[in-house]
């Protein structure tokens, strides 16, 4: 039988996630327009860094509690739904602009860690420490790679006209709304964990779905909110920094702890989720943006996925 008291604590967790996004989003980027940061750059590191954080602790959590199904279900299952769900959604609100770098670098970097995340789980059938220490070497080059394209961009930057305020407030609303961000998600996921083991799902599809739908929830709102300020550079950075972020330093840093146990059953998920990544990749070549056309194709892409994999359990 579902809780009641479970699925009031997730709609609460939901309504403190909208509110501390909301001044999450805005503490960043007023502290990137006061430093004459790029946005894509802020939406690539900072925002992508904070809005991951959920999967970091999950995968730990579960881990550790030898749950190794929700953590990889979650990590994979997260990017599929930052691609498909996500980008799809905010595309329908209002197009996205998709900068060069990220058409013609990130994008690629995301799949060919992506490919290699896939070949280090089914030929290696485990994350081991060196396979650890491996990821985390190609996020601190993505890191270094990032930097090094701030300075750049920043060089470029205009200096804002606007009447400066105080950067100490934007700081605040980035420290309190990482925080509530963070402890929000866990009411979700912890209650939609509860809720779905009642309902009768196995730990890989609760990590498939339901959890990472939840750990996604603030790239969701992080998004949304961006795109409806008119600030679409931070949206698509967030999503394919976020992407980086859960393969490389997530699953880098909870292997660094504790070998992981690959199910092959994952193996069709790491081919969607590459897949998600590929269709996104050629959506955006050709003009640099998705519109609402590409927004409905990644939808129904998501909702394809939904049902296939409930089905099949």
């Amino acid at each position: 039988m579902i809780s009641f008291i479970e699925i009031l604590l997730m709609l609460a967790g939901l309504l403190l996630l909208v509110k501390s996004t909301r001044w999450f989003v805005d503490g960043t980027a007023g502290i990137a327009e006061a430093l004459h940061i790029p946005l894509v750059i802020t939406g690539l590191t900072i925002l992508a860094m904070g809005t991951s954080a959920p999967e970091l602790a999950v995968s730990f959590m579960s881990v550790w509690s030898k749950n190794e199904s929700v953590a990889l279900g979650d990590i994979i299952g997260s990017n599929i739904t930052n691609i498909l769900l996500i980008l799809g959604i905010c595309a329908l609100i209002g197009n996205l602009k998709v900068e060069k770098a990220t058409a013609y670098i990130e994008i690629p970097y995301m799949l060919l860690v992506t490919v290699l995340f896939g070949a280090m789980a089914i030929f290696g059938k485990e994350f081991s420490l060196k396979d650890g220490m491996v990821l985390l070497l190609l996020f601190g080059i993505y890191i270094v790679y990032l930097v090094y394209q701030g300075r750049k961009q920043g060089k470029e930057m205009p200096v804002s006209s606007r009447e400066k305020k105080p950067i100490l407030g934007d700081l605040f609303l980035v420290l309190l709304g990482f925080v509530l961000v963070v402890g929000s998600s866990e009411m979700i996921v912890e209650s939609a964990n509860i809720i779905a083991k009642d309902i009768g799902l196995n730990d890989r599809l609760i990590g498939l779905t339901i959890v990472a739908l939840a750990t996604s929830l603030p790239e969701l709102l992080v998004c949304i909110t961006a795109v409806r300020r008119g600030k679409t550079e931070i949206a698509i950075g967030n999503i394919i920094g976020s992407n980086i972020f859960n393969l490389l330093f997530v699953m880098g840093t909870v292997s660094m702890s504790k070998p992981i146990v690959f199910d092959l059953a994952f193996t069709s998920d790491i081919i969607v989720a590459l897949l998600a990544g590929a269709v996104l990749w050629l959506f955006v070549l050709p003009k640099k943006k998705l519109n609402q056309v590409t927004g409905t194709i990644l939808l129904l892409g998501y909702v394809s996925y939904v049902i296939f994999r409930m089905a099949g359990q």
